[in-house]
């Protein structure tokens, strides 16, 4: 292989590694478990690289309520009012 075909097959792999990582701390998350690949910064707050989560108790059902982010940018989330 080429040089150049090394380097793309280098950064899709590394692209595809990331994924998996932030998809399966989402699906953990959206079944109300704690992410694996996160560290908890906060009471409420998780970092993973380049993607975050603010997972909250509701105040009456008890269930967890999230915010996903992905570089700083709010990408979903399912917070009541």
């Amino acid at each position: 292989m080429t040089k150049i075909k090394k380097t793309i097959v280098l950064i899709v792999s590394v692209l595809l590694i990331w994924f998996a990582v932030g998809f399966t701390d989402y699906v953990l998350v959206v079944m109300e478990k704690t992410p694996i690949f996160c560290i908890k910064n906060d009471t409420y707050s998780y970092k993973g690289l380049g993607y975050s989560f603010e997972i909250v108790p509701h105040i009456v059902t008890e269930k967890k309520e999230y915010a996903y982010y992905i570089f700083g940018m709010g990408i979903e989330n399912n917070f009541t009012n």
